[in-house]
C-alpha cells in the first residue's frame, strides 16, 4: 500500500539462467562417413534448450548430431536466451586402408611398364602424387626404374615405392683385348659381355664377321688404322647393339743414335742423323764442360757440328740430350765425338 507522498523500498532478485553446465558424449566417424556424433547433456539452466552445430547459424532441439570428420563450433542456448559455446573435433581414422600393387616390368627396354594400385577400406577421396609428376591412381607406359607415390586419404599420408624392372631386356656389351694394339700384334680377341643374350653377330666396318659369343680377329698388318667393331646381341624377344673403335698402331721403332759426327762435307756422317725419329723431339748439345752450345726444337736431323751462332765447333767430345716433346718418359742422352 503506497500512501501519497510516501515511498517504500522493495528488493527484486534476478537470477542468471546461464548457470547451467553440460557434458559430452562423442564418437569419431569411420573413414569417409558421417557416422560420428556429438551428444550434449545439460544440467541446470532454463529448459527447453536449443542446439547449433554450425557456429550458431541454425538451431534445433536435437542435442545429438551425426557428423563426418571435422572441427565443429557448438552453441547451446537455454530458454532464457543465455548460451555457451565450445568447439569439438571429430577425427576419422583413414589410415587403416590397405594397398595392393601390381607391377608390370618393361620388356626389351621399351616404355611399356606399369604400376596399378588397388585400395580397400578407404574413404574414396584419395589423392595421389607420384615422383614422376603424375597424379593418377595407376601409372602406365613406364620405363624401368623406381617410382614413389604419396597417397593422401583425408589427411592421412602413406608413401610407397615401387620398382619397375626390365624383363628379358638385352644389354649388349663386349671386351676387346689388347687395345690399342700394333700391326705386328694385330690379333684382337672380342668377347661378348652382354646380358640376357643368346644370339650374337659381329660386324667389322659393317661386314658380318662372326656369330658366336666371341671372336678372334686378325686386323691388317700392313698399315695402322682404326676399325669400327659392332656386336648385335639378341634373344627370342629382344635385341640390342653396341660398337667400339679398335685401334691398330704402328710398332714403336727404337731410335738409333750415332756417337760420331764428321762434318767435313764428304756426305758421310756430315750431320747428326738419328734413325727412327718420327715424333717431335728436342735436342740439346753441350760441350765437355757442360755449356750448352746448340739446341733444336724440334730436331729434324739437321745438326752439322755448328754452334748456335752458325760457327763450326772444334773437334772433341760433346754431350747430347734428346727429349720427346709429348712424352717426357722418352728421353735419351749420351756422349758423341766430333771429328773433321
Amino acid at each position: 500500500d503506497v500512501t501519497e507522498g510516501c515511498t517504500e523500498d522493495t528488493t527484486i532478485i534476478v537470477t542468471n539462467s546461464n548457470d547451467f553446465t553440460y557434458s559430452l558424449n562423442t564418437s569419431d566417424p569411420s573413414c569417409g562417413n558421417a557416422d560420428g556424433f556429438i551428444e550434449i547433456l545439460t544440467v541446470g539452466g532454463t529448459a527447453p534448450f536449443m542446439y547449433s552445430f554450425d557456429s550458431g547459424l541454425t538451431f534445433n532441439a536435437n542435442n545429438t548430431a551425426n557428423l563426418p570428420s571435422g572441427t565443429y563450433t557448438v552453441v547451446i542456448q537455454d530458454n532464457g536466451g543465455c548460451e555457451q559455446t565450445f568447439t569439438q573435433t571429430l577425427t576419422a581414422d583413414c589410415c587403416n586402408f590397405t594397398i595392393n600393387a601390381s607391377v608390370t616390368n618393361t620388356t626389351c627396354g621399351e616404355n611399356n611398364g606399369g604400376v596399378n594400385l588397388t585400395l580397400t577400406n578407404t574413404s574414396g577421396n584419395e589423392s595421389y602424387t607420384w615422383s614422376n609428376g603424375a597424379n593418377t591412381q595407376n601409372l602406365n607406359n613406364l620405363s624401368a626404374g623406381s617410382y614413389e607415390v604419396t597417397i593422401n586419404s583425408i589427411g592421412c599420408y602413406i608413401v610407397r615405392t615401387y620398382t619397375v624392372g626390365n624383363s628379358n631386356g638385352v644389354i649388349a656389351n663386349f671386351s676387346a683385348t689388347p687395345q690399342p694394339t700394333t700391326i705386328s700384334n694385330s690379333e684382337v680377341t672380342l668377347i661378348s659381355q652382354s646380358s640376357n643374350a643368346t644370339n650374337f653377330n659381329w660386324y667389322i666396318d659393317n661386314d658380318l664377321t662372326g656369330n658366336n659369343d666371341s671372336l678372334i680377329y686378325l686386323f691388317p698388318t700392313d698399315s695402322a688404322g682404326t676399325y669400327n667393331v659392332c656386336l648385335a646381341a639378341s634373344n627370342n624377344n629382344c635385341a640390342d647393339s653396341t660398337c667400339q673403335i679398335i685401334i691398330v698402331e704402328n710398332d714403336s721403332i727404337a731410335l738409333i743414335i750415332p756417337n760420331v759426327i764428321t762434318p767435313n762435307n764428304d756426305d758421310v756422317n756430315d750431320v747428326f742423323t738419328i734413325i727412327g725419329i718420327e715424333e717431335d723431339y728436342n735436342l740439346t748439345i753441350f760441350n765437355r764442360w757442360g755449356k750448352k752450345v746448340n739446341s733444336f726444337s724440334p730436331y729434324k736431323n739437321d745438326w752439322n757440328g755448328e754452334n748456335k751462332g752458325g760457327n763450326n765447333l772444334s773437334e772433341g767430345t760433346y754431350y747430347y740430350v734428346l727429349e720427346n716433346r709429348e712424352d717426357q718418359s722418352k728421353k735419351y742422352e749420351g756422349f758423341l765425338n766430333l771429328f773433321r
